[in-house]
């Protein structure tokens, strides 16, 4: 047996390995969540119910049971903290903070339109009817992997856009970096990059309604390999049929 026979088939399952590690990077751009712009492509992650239909990331309670199952906010999503699925930055861990509340949780209103993340506290009484962010709370958004993100979409308690004449502003801490934001703007001057977005409440009550990041694209040289990938399975089965 030569040495090119030999390294026949080992380099052939390594093309066909290329191949399956491109192809979930060159398919996760494909999907109704990835917004193409002239400017680049972003995810728009978003936590309130768009009308009557499904919303479009549902949180999941993270090492606790939901706690709304019963009572005034039952058919909401409530936990110490919650989960969304990103397709860029993958696992987006939300989790409250609140100077009055002993144990914050987060809130997810799904009915009525335009909620969006709140920030509500768990007593004896059950889950407390203010859920959404005041000036003594706030909430972080910590994703598994780091991002780039572009803007936000607030609410007001009427989960309505805010007007840029009357909208609050509000602080950002980003890995202990400070910012200042506008709750009207939903983009921002330039981009912010990091993993832990805190939110703090401001002089008015909010609800955030999503986050836009940068979405993860094939780079050429991606596109590149799951070619060679591709060509290499091609031409090995032809030498099988010749064979």
């Amino acid at each position: 047996m030569t040495l090119s026979v030999a390294l026949r088939p080992a380099a052939r399952s390594a093309m066909m390995v290329a191949l399956v590690c491109a192809w979930p990077l060159a398919h996760a751009a494909d999907t109704s969540a990835i917004v193409n712009t002239p400017n680049g492509a972003y995810e728009e992650l978003r936590f309130y119910t768009p009308g009557s239909s499904i919303p479009t990331n549902v949180g999941s309670a993270q090492g606790s049971s939901n706690l709304c199952t019963s009572g005034a906010n039952a058919g909401q999503v409530c936990a110490e903290t919650l989960g969304f699925q990103s397709i860029t930055a993958g696992l987006v861990t939300s989790y409250g903070y609140s100077e009055t509340a002993a144990t914050p949780v987060m809130y997810q209103n799904l009915t009525p339109s335009y909620a969006g993340l709140g920030v509500a506290s768990l007593n004896g009484a059950g889950i407390s009817s203010d859920t959404s962010v005041d000036q003594a709370e706030g909430f972080s958004l910590l994703f598994a992997n780091p991002v780039e993100v572009l803007g936000f979409t607030f609410f007001d308690v009427n989960h309505q856009a805010f007007a840029p004449g009357s909208a609050p502003t509000l602080q950002l801490i980003v890995d202990e970096h400070n910012y200042t934001i506008n709750a009207a703007d939903t983009s921002l001057l330039s981009s912010i990059k990091g993993k832990e977005f805190t939110l703090l409440g401001g002089a008015t009550s909010y609800y955030l309604g999503a986050v836009r990041i940068a979405a993860a694209v094939p780079e050429a040289s991606t596109w590149a390999f799951m070619g060679l990938g591709l060509a290499g399975i091609v031409l090995a089965r032809r030498r099988q049929r010749r064979g």
